[in-house]
């Protein structure tokens, strides 16, 4: 379910280490290209990994599995492990959460506050606040 790209050991090379945090949706969007892109823009001065969730394996196979994965968008304790295990294995210095919907969920908050690591909140859309993303009503804001 989970992808990672995990970069070199901790201050190999002095350099700041961020881990991105991206929850995939089905289709590719802007915000995953966005997401591309800020990756490339920092590893030219940062060591930046990268974690992925992804709602196309998140929510395929039998009704019990589906159901299992919608529960996970409240709270996926096995994001939790899989966290927290990266950081034990190779600890990054600030974590950028570009968002935690369906798949991660707000537990990642929760786990990076244990951990006393930084989070720097990525605003794509408005989909913390409102389910759709637009905070729009009959299409006005």
């Amino acid at each position: 379910m989970m992808s990672k790209d995990v970069g070199s050991s901790p201050g190999e090379d002095g350099r700041i280490k961020i881990l991105q945090l991206f929850s995939r949706y089905r289709a590719f969007g802007g915000e995953e290209g966005s997401v591309n892109r800020i990756n490339d823009a920092l590893n030219a001065h940062f060591d930046v990994s990268l974690f992925q969730a992804s709602s196309v394996d998140a929510f395929q196979g039998n009704v019990f599995h589906r159901t299992v994965s919608v529960l996970k968008a409240f709270s996926n304790w096995s994001v939790v492990r899989e966290l927290r295990d990266l950081q034990e294995l190779d600890p990054h210095d600030i974590w950028i959460v570009h968002n935690v919907f369906p798949v991660m969920s707000p537990v990642v908050y929760e786990l990076a506050f244990r951990l006393d690591v930084p989070v720097i909140q990525y605003l794509h859309n408005y989909r913390m606040g409102c389910i759709n993303g637009f905070f729009l009503n009959h299409g006005k804001s």
